[in-house]
């Protein structure tokens, strides 16, 4: 995998690069691949090395001129944002561009000198002043010239099309890189964000359990015992296992019931306490520290010592979701506290995080009851 995410890095940092390579390649062997053509169409045609020159001559300064722009628009545009000072230096160097077309034209496109003959018979001469004919209007055939004027207008607008086609290209893959890096930036931000939410879940619950371990130390203290021990199963998921994207759903049951065994210690008969959940599951993930924040809140809020209370928990599979439960009772002593406070914030926080609107999460706030209803796909093996 990092071999393939070098490859992969190393194609979308040069790709630019390689077009602009490919596009200039295929320009300087047309005039070849030309003159190959015309040779298996006509016998008598000879491999003109004279003409390909003459073509490269012509495209050469146009390649110096696409690459002084390509500069100016990395530097100018790109990186500076300078759109000012971009805009004078290419039209500068559309004038300078020009200005060399009409001066060194002779010099740079001169077609080769014919060798003199003495042809004997009309004929050959009429032949003679075609052929000559023919490589003396071989520049205006390649590129011609408007009527009446020394400047070659045609390759001046090639040129500011080349620069347009330039900028479009550039400017385009500028935006790919930066909806790239605005990628990454989310990526890391969601990440940092789901760190500081877990981060945020588990003193939560040490504070709860602790308080809990403290009251049974001078009632109890074999139970207070036996109380540490659970803790320290539950401690060890944490650590291990809440750092993790994705955990086994067998072994976020198995912590909620360690949690539910703990906070039986704590309570009388008289509160009803009911867990049902599949007694074999099968291989499915889901972010940890997630259902154990209903769990909590439904014990924090939903039981009274002067009342009766229950605590109801039920966790399901419905084809390729989670079918999560909690009810608990609800007492006018803890009404207005009722919904849970900062944790359920925190889990519909990481739950919008990590599944979008891909989740489903149901509150019924009734009088005498509160229940929550949750409903989630199981996470796929690249999620974590």
């Amino acid at each position: 995998m990092g071999y393939e995410l070098k490859i992969r890095n190393w194609w979308h940092d040069h790709i630019e690069t390689l077009i602009y390579v490919g596009l200039w390649t295929l320009l300087f062997t047309t005039p070849m691949l030309n003159q190959y053509i015309r040779m298996l169409s006509d016998r008598d045609e000879v491999y003109n090395w004279d003409d390909i020159f003459v073509s490269w001559k012509y495209a050469l300064l146009f390649l110096l001129v696409f690459v002084v722009h390509d500069r100016l628009l990395g530097v100018l545009l790109v990186k500076r944002q300078r759109v000012k000072q971009y805009l004078l230096a290419t039209f500068l160097l559309l004038v300078a561009f020009t200005a060399v077309q009409t001066v060194a034209k002779p010099l740079l496109y001169e077609p080769p000198q014919m060798e003199q003959t003495t042809l004997s018979t009309a004929a050959a001469d009429d032949g003679a002043r075609h052929a000559v004919k023919r490589v003396t209007n071989q520049r205006n055939e390649l590129l011609p010239e408007m009527p009446g004027s020394p400047i070659d207008v045609v390759s001046t607008m090639v040129a500011l099309l080349m620069m347009g086609m330039n900028l479009g290209v550039k400017l385009f893959f500028k935006s790919e890189r930066d909806a790239s890096e605005l990628q990454e930036a989310e990526r890391q931000n969601l990440e940092a964000q789901l760190a500081y939410l877990r981060y945020q879940v588990n003193p939560h619950f040490y504070m709860n359990t602790l308080n809990n371990i403290h009251a049974l130390v001078d009632i109890d203290p074999e139970r207070a015992k036996t109380t540490v021990v659970e803790l320290s199963k539950m401690m060890r998921y944490i650590l291990y296992d809440g750092e993790r994207n994705g955990v086994s759903l067998k072994r976020e049951i198995q912590f909620i019931d360690n949690y539910v065994r703990l906070m039986r210690l704590s309570y009388t008969s008289s509160v009803r306490i009911d867990v049902e959940a599949p007694e074999t599951v099968a291989d499915r993930h889901i972010p940890p520290l997630v259902l154990i924040i209903f769990v909590e809140n439904a014990f924090k809020h939903g039981i009274s010592y002067s009342e009766d209370s229950f605590v109801e928990v039920k966790v399901a599979v419905n084809g390729e979701r989670l079918v999560f439960c909690c009810r608990n009772s609800k007492h006018h002593s803890t009404e207005t506290d009722a919904k849970g406070g900062v944790g359920l914030v925190n889990v519909r926080r990481r739950l919008d995080l990590l599944y979008g609107d891909r989740y489903a999460l149901y509150v019924d706030d009734s009088d005498g009851e509160y229940g929550v209803r949750l409903e989630l796909p199981f996470l796929e093996n690249e999620d974590f």
